[in-house]
């Protein structure tokens, strides 16, 4: 059974009971050879089931993505590597969620990828409730770096699990060793930020760099405000 275009499209692999495949540039799909047991139809195992929810979720999160957040930066970085978008952005997160969908590890997350470098010692500060400078050190111009990338954000709220969305008001370019941007104040103490750079021109993007930082002040006055890169 060939597959119209969309998120199948450039997929092989199983999920579920339908096995996926290429040829001749088309993608295809049949149902798997299923074991049977007293004339039964065997019941999919816990593992088939978390598998599929979640490739369910990465589906409706990249769609999301394309929509509210960019539609170009997975597809520049899939072009780099000669992938499909949907295809990068799966393999790349697939291990960041749990068979529920929920999103154990956001410290693997990854906001964005792509050629261009993070620059060395990259902070996140908190100047105000909400409110963030990201600072980091200086660095000599390469094919993969230059002073005019600009500083974008991403943000996910724990309140809002599963979810993805654009810092607010992101501003800085790599040159000027730092930028500003701020997150919502009314979803929780805390928010995981992915902080990456991204071409003037938007032809390129850099991976992503997680913090979990403090939103806003504590009120005895012990929060730390500076954050410290996740990462494994």
């Amino acid at each position: 059974m060939k597959v119209e275009k969309g998120l199948a499209e450039g997929f092989s692999g199983k999920i579920g009971d339908m096995v996926f495949y290429q040829r001749n540039g088309r993608t295809y799909a049949r149902r798997a050879p299923t074991p049977k047991s007293s004339g039964k139809q065997k019941e999919r195992s816990e593992k088939q089931k978390a598998s599929t929810t979640r490739f369910q979720l990465l589906q409706r999160l990249y769609a999301y993505y394309k929509r509210s957040i960019s539609a170009d930066i997975w597809r520049v970085a899939a072009r780099e590597k000669g992938r499909m978008a949907h295809n990068l952005f799966y393999s790349e997160n697939y291990g960041c969620f749990d068979g529920k969908g929920q999103l154990v590890k956001p410290e693997l997350l990854r906001f964005s990828a792509g050629s261009l470098l993070l620059p060395p010692g990259l902070r996140v500060e908190r100047t105000g409730d909400g409110v963030f400078r990201a600072t980091w050190e200086a660095e000599e111009e390469w094919e993969t770096c230059a002073g005019t990338d600009r500083l974008l954000a991403g943000v996910v709220y724990p309140s809002l699990m599963p979810s993805m969305y654009r810092a607010l008001e992101s501003s800085g370019t790599r040159g000027e060793l730092a930028g500003t941007f701020r997150v919502r104040t009314d979803l929780g103490p805390t928010a995981h930020v992915y902080l990456f750079f991204g071409r003037a021109d938007g032809t390129a993007y850099s991976p992503s760099l997680h913090f979990l930082v403090e939103v806003a002040a504590a009120k005895d006055g012990t929060a730390e405000d500076a954050a410290e890169a996740k990462t494994e």
